[in-house]
């Protein structure tokens, strides 16, 4: 299993298992998945929350507020993943292989948490309004980026108005990927 995900994903359930380990819970779950997410602190995942002001240490607090430490006996062998955890992993990895990739990254893991629909990490989630569809926005939009990025420079030293392409940008173009602000009174195009 660990060669379907990206070295960041392999470290993110490492801390997960500590984080587990410290709150003296016999299972890792989801929320100790997101929480090791949130320590991880790179990653796609991180950027996105950059980009909507969450503050990481607000949700890590409230993550811990739900789960409380357990009174429990401290597990120091293996500690099994829950049906949701082990279901987020899949989606996780499923995720990537619909976009393209052969490696699930902290983006797909974060996207997969989203689309579970119930659990701690979910509500953690939705409560800082974060959905499925605005991450899968975001994550197309990284794309986008990619492939509009280097390949503009080729296109454009073939184009006929080279100086042109340069100094300017195509609106039209900006304006079907959702990249230009609206105008009011402007009708969508």
């Amino acid at each position: 299993m660990k060669e379907n995900f990206s070295k960041r994903v392999q470290n993110i359930l490492k801390k997960a298992k500590e984080e587990a380990i410290r709150l003296g819970h016999s299972y890792v779950g989801s929320e100790h998945i997101l929480l090791g997410l949130l320590k991880e602190q790179s990653g796609v995942s991180h950027k996105l929350l950059d980009a909507n002001g969450i503050e990481y240490l607000e949700m890590i607090a409230m993550i811990e507020d739900l789960i409380k430490e357990s009174g429990g006996t401290m597990t120091l062998g293996h500690l099994p993943l829950t049906r949701r955890a082990e279901r987020v992993l899949r989606n996780a990895y499923s995720e990537a292989n619909s976009r393209g990739c052969s490696i699930a990254d902290d983006e797909h893991l974060f996207l997969a948490m989203l689309q579970e629909n119930e659990g701690i990490a979910f509500e953690v989630l939705k409560t800082f309004s974060l959905d499925s569809d605005l991450v899968s926005d975001y994550l197309t939009d990284i794309v986008l980026e990619k492939d509009t990025g280097s390949p503009n420079i080729e296109k454009s030293s073939k184009s006929q108005t080279p100086t042109l392409d340069h100094f300017s940008r195509d609106i039209t173009k900006l304006t079907h990927i959702g990249k230009l602000d609206p105008v009011i009174g402007r009708e969508k195009e």
